[in-house]
């Protein structure tokens, strides 16, 4: 596998570029002749004041070994950050991803609130939902996450 990425940033903005390739292996991880390719753009702008920083991306894959009608992939994420909720931040995301050109979009969706409990803890909650395929359930769930730094 290898990626190539470039970058620009700037004080309330960035924006990147990742091309990668991964080469395929048969059942018994022998490598074959094809080639997996992925291009990725992402970006996110923070605007002055109280407005939500904005961050988004976009990937599109070729799958080598896949048969034609099934062989391109795409996923993307919109996502907004609120800094100063209250003592923390928080934030939605929606999105899906790796969406086979021959199967549906299969959307996720996200809300969470992050805020620090003292210098050294921050706690995040957020709740998610997961598109399912026709004919099965999504799937809803909650979790926290704890972070302790040092």
């Amino acid at each position: 596998s290898y990626a190539v990425n470039a970058a620009y940033t700037a004080d309330s903005y960035a924006i990147s570029l990742t091309y990668g390739v991964v080469e395929a292996t048969d059942d018994d991880d022998v490598l074959t002749d094809e080639e997996d390719k992925f291009t990725a753009i992402n970006a996110y702008y923070t605007p002055e004041g109280n407005l939500p920083s904005i961050s988004v991306g976009y990937e599109v894959g070729d799958l080598g070994g896949a048969a034609d009608g099934a062989d391109e992939q795409a996923s993307f994420m919109v996502g907004l950050t609120w800094d100063e909720v209250g003592p923390g931040s928080a934030g939605l995301a929606l999105g899906h991803s790796n969406t086979n050109e021959s199967g549906d979009e299969l959307y996720q969706y996200e809300a969470y609130y992050e805020y620090p409990v003292n210098d050294s803890m921050t706690i995040t909650p957020l709740i998610y939902t997961l598109d399912a395929a026709a004919g099965v359930d999504d799937t809803t769930g909650m979790m926290v996450k704890t972070t302790f730094t040092f």
